[in-house]
């Protein structure tokens, strides 16, 4: 049920993400600054981490027509949201995943995408 939960929001996030104003439940409405502070030797880092994995899987499977995780590791994304957090504290921790997805987004996109966007 949490995971159902968990991705019904990802999903209403990404859909609502569009319009510029979303409601955002979970470790998601946290700012980067308070997940710095709560992942430090605890076992909350877990929480965050299935919290973003959720939403880019979702995000994965809704948003794109081409699979942005299929080149990288949970290693290297978790990596991107720590460093995109780090950089950002202010920033709520939906918004690194958001950016998160659009890097990996960027890098995995087919040719035929990517001349477009020039």
């Amino acid at each position: 049920m949490k995971v159902y939960r968990a991705l019904t929001a990802a999903v209403l996030l990404a859909a609502s993400a569009h319009s510029g104003a979303a409601t955002i439940i979970g470790v998601g409405s946290k700012t980067c600054g308070f997940y710095n502070e709560q992942i430090k030797g605890t076992p909350s880092e877990f929480y965050y981490e299935s919290w973003a994995f959720g939403m880019l899987s979702t995000l994965n499977n809704v948003k794109y027509k081409f699979d942005i995780l299929k080149e990288t590791d949970g290693a290297a994304i978790s990596g991107a949201f720590k460093q995109y957090c780090a950089d950002h504290p202010l920033e709520q921790f939906a918004v690194a995943i958001l950016n998160v997805a659009t890097q990996l987004a960027e890098r995995a996109a087919p040719p035929e995408i990517k001349s477009k966007r020039k």
